[in-house]
């Protein structure tokens, strides 16, 4: 025998408890004056230089917070400046200031809850980089298709479906001014190829950082073949 179940029944049965008001809380805040010219505070937050390394200590520990509450509750937009630009590389648009950002989060929580009666955020890492006074965020998205619950009836198990989420990664840039703000924004769906290319090493290059015989720069400059040519070369000095 088939069951039914309702569109209705179960988003009520799986869905969180309720839906986040950030969207609407942006459209009442987009009529702040201080929020509506962009370009007013840029030459303030400027000149105060590159940001230090409890700034971005502190940008952390609220990554780290508000992350998990998308889809879930109001996110925390009080270390974002006021002309906040944010790249989303997902759609291919950008927003400019919180008014924005926050109904263009807003409509991605709506959008996600009604296509996913099952959905939550994890931070997988948080790294802050004193050089460029940016902090880099690694994150996952755990999800139960609509079309999923609607044709598996233990989906409204939540011990069940916990166990069975589907999942996609994504990486965001955050650009820390002077004055301990995020400036700028990313959201994209893959690692940047110059994050890679810092963490792809050999395990030969591994191996020969750790006991000493090359620098880690001069590890990670040369390649295999020639850490293999310096042990040879020592073998032959021994012998």
């Amino acid at each position: 025998m088939m069951l039914t179940f309702s569109y209705s029944a179960t988003v009520s049965i799986i869905r969180q408890p309720h839906l986040p008001s950030t969207f609407c809380r942006a459209l009442s805040f987009s009529n702040w004056n201080k929020f509506t010219s962009p370009s007013s505070s840029s030459t303030a937050s400027t000149s105060y230089g590159p940001p230090n390394a409890y700034h971005l200590d502190h940008i952390r520990k609220r990554l780290e917070f508000t992350v998990p509450l998308m889809f879930r509750k109001n996110l925390d937009f009080t270390f974002y400046s006021h002309d906040v630009i944010c790249d989303d590389h997902l759609l291919n648009v950008q927003r400019i200031g919180i008014p924005r950002l926050m109904s263009h989060l807003g409509m991605y929580s709506i959008c996600c809850q009604i296509l996913f009666p099952h959905i939550e955020m994890e931070t997988l890492s948080i790294i802050p980089i004193l050089d460029d006074g940016t902090v880099r965020l690694r994150w996952r998205v755990k999800h139960v298709s609509l079309l999923r619950a609607l044709t598996n009836p233990l989906m409204l198990s939540y011990n069940y479906r916990i166990k069975r989420l589907h999942w996609f990664d994504g990486y965001s840039i955050f650009y820390v001014n002077g004055e301990g703000l995020v400036d700028k924004m990313t959201i994209q769906r893959t690692i940047p190829d110059s994050e890679r290319n810092v963490n792809k090493k050999t395990t030969t290059q591994k191996i020969a950082e750790r006991i000493g015989v090359l620098p880690k720069e001069a590890a990670a400059s040369c390649n295999s073949s020639d850490v293999r040519h310096h042990f040879d070369a020592t073998d032959k000095l021994d012998k």
